[in-house]
């Protein structure tokens, strides 16, 4: 061991120093006077009087509460939009109509309070009777589905993200006119033969299991045959395109009749659109 006298070395001197020359911070006069109170009462604490915290006590949040608190909230937002973003539904556009429509096995009339609920994407509705069927999704589509028609119900078009929906149809006639809340969306309608990408307009798709013919009466629509996908064809308003599984493809004015059709729905469904 060292001697305790033996001489400071040159690095321990400058340590002394360097110590020596650190300023003499004063006691707190709050503190002194607390002191001195203790004392002269005979209280000053020989330890903390506090116990310890247990573990699990305290405000310390655990880990697992700080990631599930955050991934919970995050799945309820997300839900949230989900719902939200959810187009109108379907419901029958004249309640007081005697039109009868079809959906899975049960037949519903317009005015059924129980249609709205089993309107889903993707069911299978066929109008029974001799009355066409009117749909709408408020402010943006009504479908006119005519009697005997049989198709596989598009989800009506979402509001504001995955705007696009499909319709399939095999055997019939069904007239859509698009509304103000449809813009920016798209609808596709699939048939035997063609497959019709409809982005705003009014028009009519007729089918049979071997032909389809799509009716523009204004705007434009975009169309593929299924015996040649690489090829998409515009028609514009006020043309029909004929498409056959084996014969060749006809494009030329509508037919009076259906053109006459087509303006008096247009007239008679936008200003509903355009009021829900």
């Amino acid at each position: 061991m060292s001697d305790t006298n033996e001489p400071l070395g040159p690095r321990e001197q400058r340590l002394v120093t360097e110590i020596s020359a650190l300023p003499d911070v004063p006691a707190r006069e709050d503190f002194r006077a607390r002191l001195r109170a203790q004392f002269v009462a005979g209280e000053i604490p020989e330890t903390s009087s506090e116990a310890p915290a247990a573990d699990g006590d305290g405000k310390v949040i655990p880990f697992a509460v700080r990631v599930a608190f955050p991934l919970a909230l995050a799945a309820v937002l997300a839900g949230l939009f989900v719902v939200l973003n959810r187009g109108p539904a379907w419901h029958a556009l004249d309640p007081t109509s005697v039109a009868r429509l079809r959906v899975g096995d049960q037949v519903y009339a317009a005015s059924d309070p129980a249609l709205p609920d089993v309107l889903r994407g993707g069911v299978h509705v066929q109008v029974e009777g001799e009355e066409p069927f009117d749909l709408a999704s408020a402010g943006t589509l009504v479908m006119q589905i005519t009697p005997g028609t049989g198709l596989l119900l598009p989800d009506p078009p979402a509001r504001w993200w995955n705007r696009s929906s499909t319709c399939t149809i095999e055997d019939g006639e069904v007239r859509i006119v698009t509304g103000p809340r449809f813009a920016g969306a798209r609808l596709h309608v699939d048939s035997p033969v063609a497959m019709v990408d409809v982005t705003g307009t009014t028009l009519a798709v007729i089918c049979t299991p071997t032909s389809t013919c799509v009716c523009v009466f204004e705007g434009e629509v975009a169309i593929m045959e299924r015996r040649d996908l690489e090829q998409v064809y515009h028609v514009p308003g006020g043309m029909r395109r004929t498409m056959h599984e084996t014969e060749e493809t006809y494009t030329g004015p509508i037919l009076d009749m259906e053109s006459q059709k087509l303006g008096m729905l247009r007239d008679a469904m936008l200003p509903k659109l355009i009021d829900e």
